[in-house]
C-alpha cells in the first residue's frame, strides 16, 4: 500500500495547479523510479535494488509534495480512511484511477510527459491519460488494493457525505481543474 500511495504521489504532484519546475523533476524523477520497480517489488519481495529505487522513488515524491501539494485523489481517500477505516493506500488505490482519467481532460499532455519517462521500461504504459489509469488499476490489482467501493462496505447512500468531507479536504483546492462537491461526488460514484 504504502507503495501505491507513493506512485500517487509522483502522479498527482505532477500536475497540481501549483506545479513549478522543481516539483515537475522531483516528480519525473521520483516516477521513474516507482513506476518501473513496483511490480518488481510486488512479484519478487526479496529484490532489494528494486525496494532501494522504490525507497528512492518515494523520497522524491515526498520532495515533490512539499513543492506542489497533491489533488483531488488524496481528497477523496481521507474521508474514506476516517468514516470507514480504510486504509490510506487502499483509499488512494479506489480513487486515483477515476481522477486521471477526469483530469485527462485538462492533463493529458501532462500525463503523456510522465509516462515517456519511463516508456522504454518493461510494464510500463506509453500513452496518455487513459493508460495511465488503466495501468494505476492494474498495479492496484495487482497488489491486491480493492477496485470499488461497495467491497469496502460502503454503502451508496453515504457517498453524498463523503463528497461534502472530501470538498472540505485542502488537497482539492491544488487539483488541476477546480472540484466541488458535484465533481467529487461524481468521482465516487465511478469507483462505486
Amino acid at each position: 500500500m504504502a507503495g501505491y500511495d507513493a506512485l500517487s504521489h509522483a502522479v498527482e504532484t505532477f500536475v497540481t495547479s501549483k506545479r513549478n519546475e522543481i516539483s515537475i523533476e522531483f516528480s519525473r524523477r521520483a516516477w521513474a523510479e516507482l513506476a518501473p520497480n513496483y511490480l518488481r517489488v510486488l512479484r519478487t519481495p526479496q529484490d532489494i535494488t528494486a525496494r532501494a529505487h522504490m525507497q528512492m522513488g518515494a523520497c522524491l515524491a515526498g520532495s515533490a509534495i512539499e513543492n506542489s501539494m497533491l489533488g483531488a485523489a488524496h481528497a477523496l481517500a481521507n474521508p474514506l480512511t476516517a468514516s470507514f477505516g480504510i486504509a490510506h493506500g487502499e483509499a488512494i488505490a479506489l480513487m486515483l484511477p477515476h481522477v486521471v482519467r477526469f483530469n485527462g481532460t485538462l492533463c493529458e499532455d501532462w500525463h503523456r510527459e510522465l509516462l515517456a519517462e519511463t516508456a522504454s521500461e518493461p510494464n510500463c504504459p506509453q500513452g496518455g491519460s487513459e493508460e495511465l489509469a488503466d495501468f494505476l488499476k492494474t498495479l492496484a490489482t495487482e497488489a491486491g488494493l480493492p477496485d470499488r467501493l461497495g467491497v469496502c462496505g460502503i454503502e451508496r447512500d453515504r457517498l453524498p457525505h463523503l463528497a461534502e468531507a472530501a470538498a472540505c479536504q485542502w488537497t482539492a483546492s491544488f487539483n488541476p481543474i477546480p472540484v466541488s462537491r458535484t465533481e467529487l461526488l461524481s468521482l465516487y460514484e465511478q469507483a462505486y
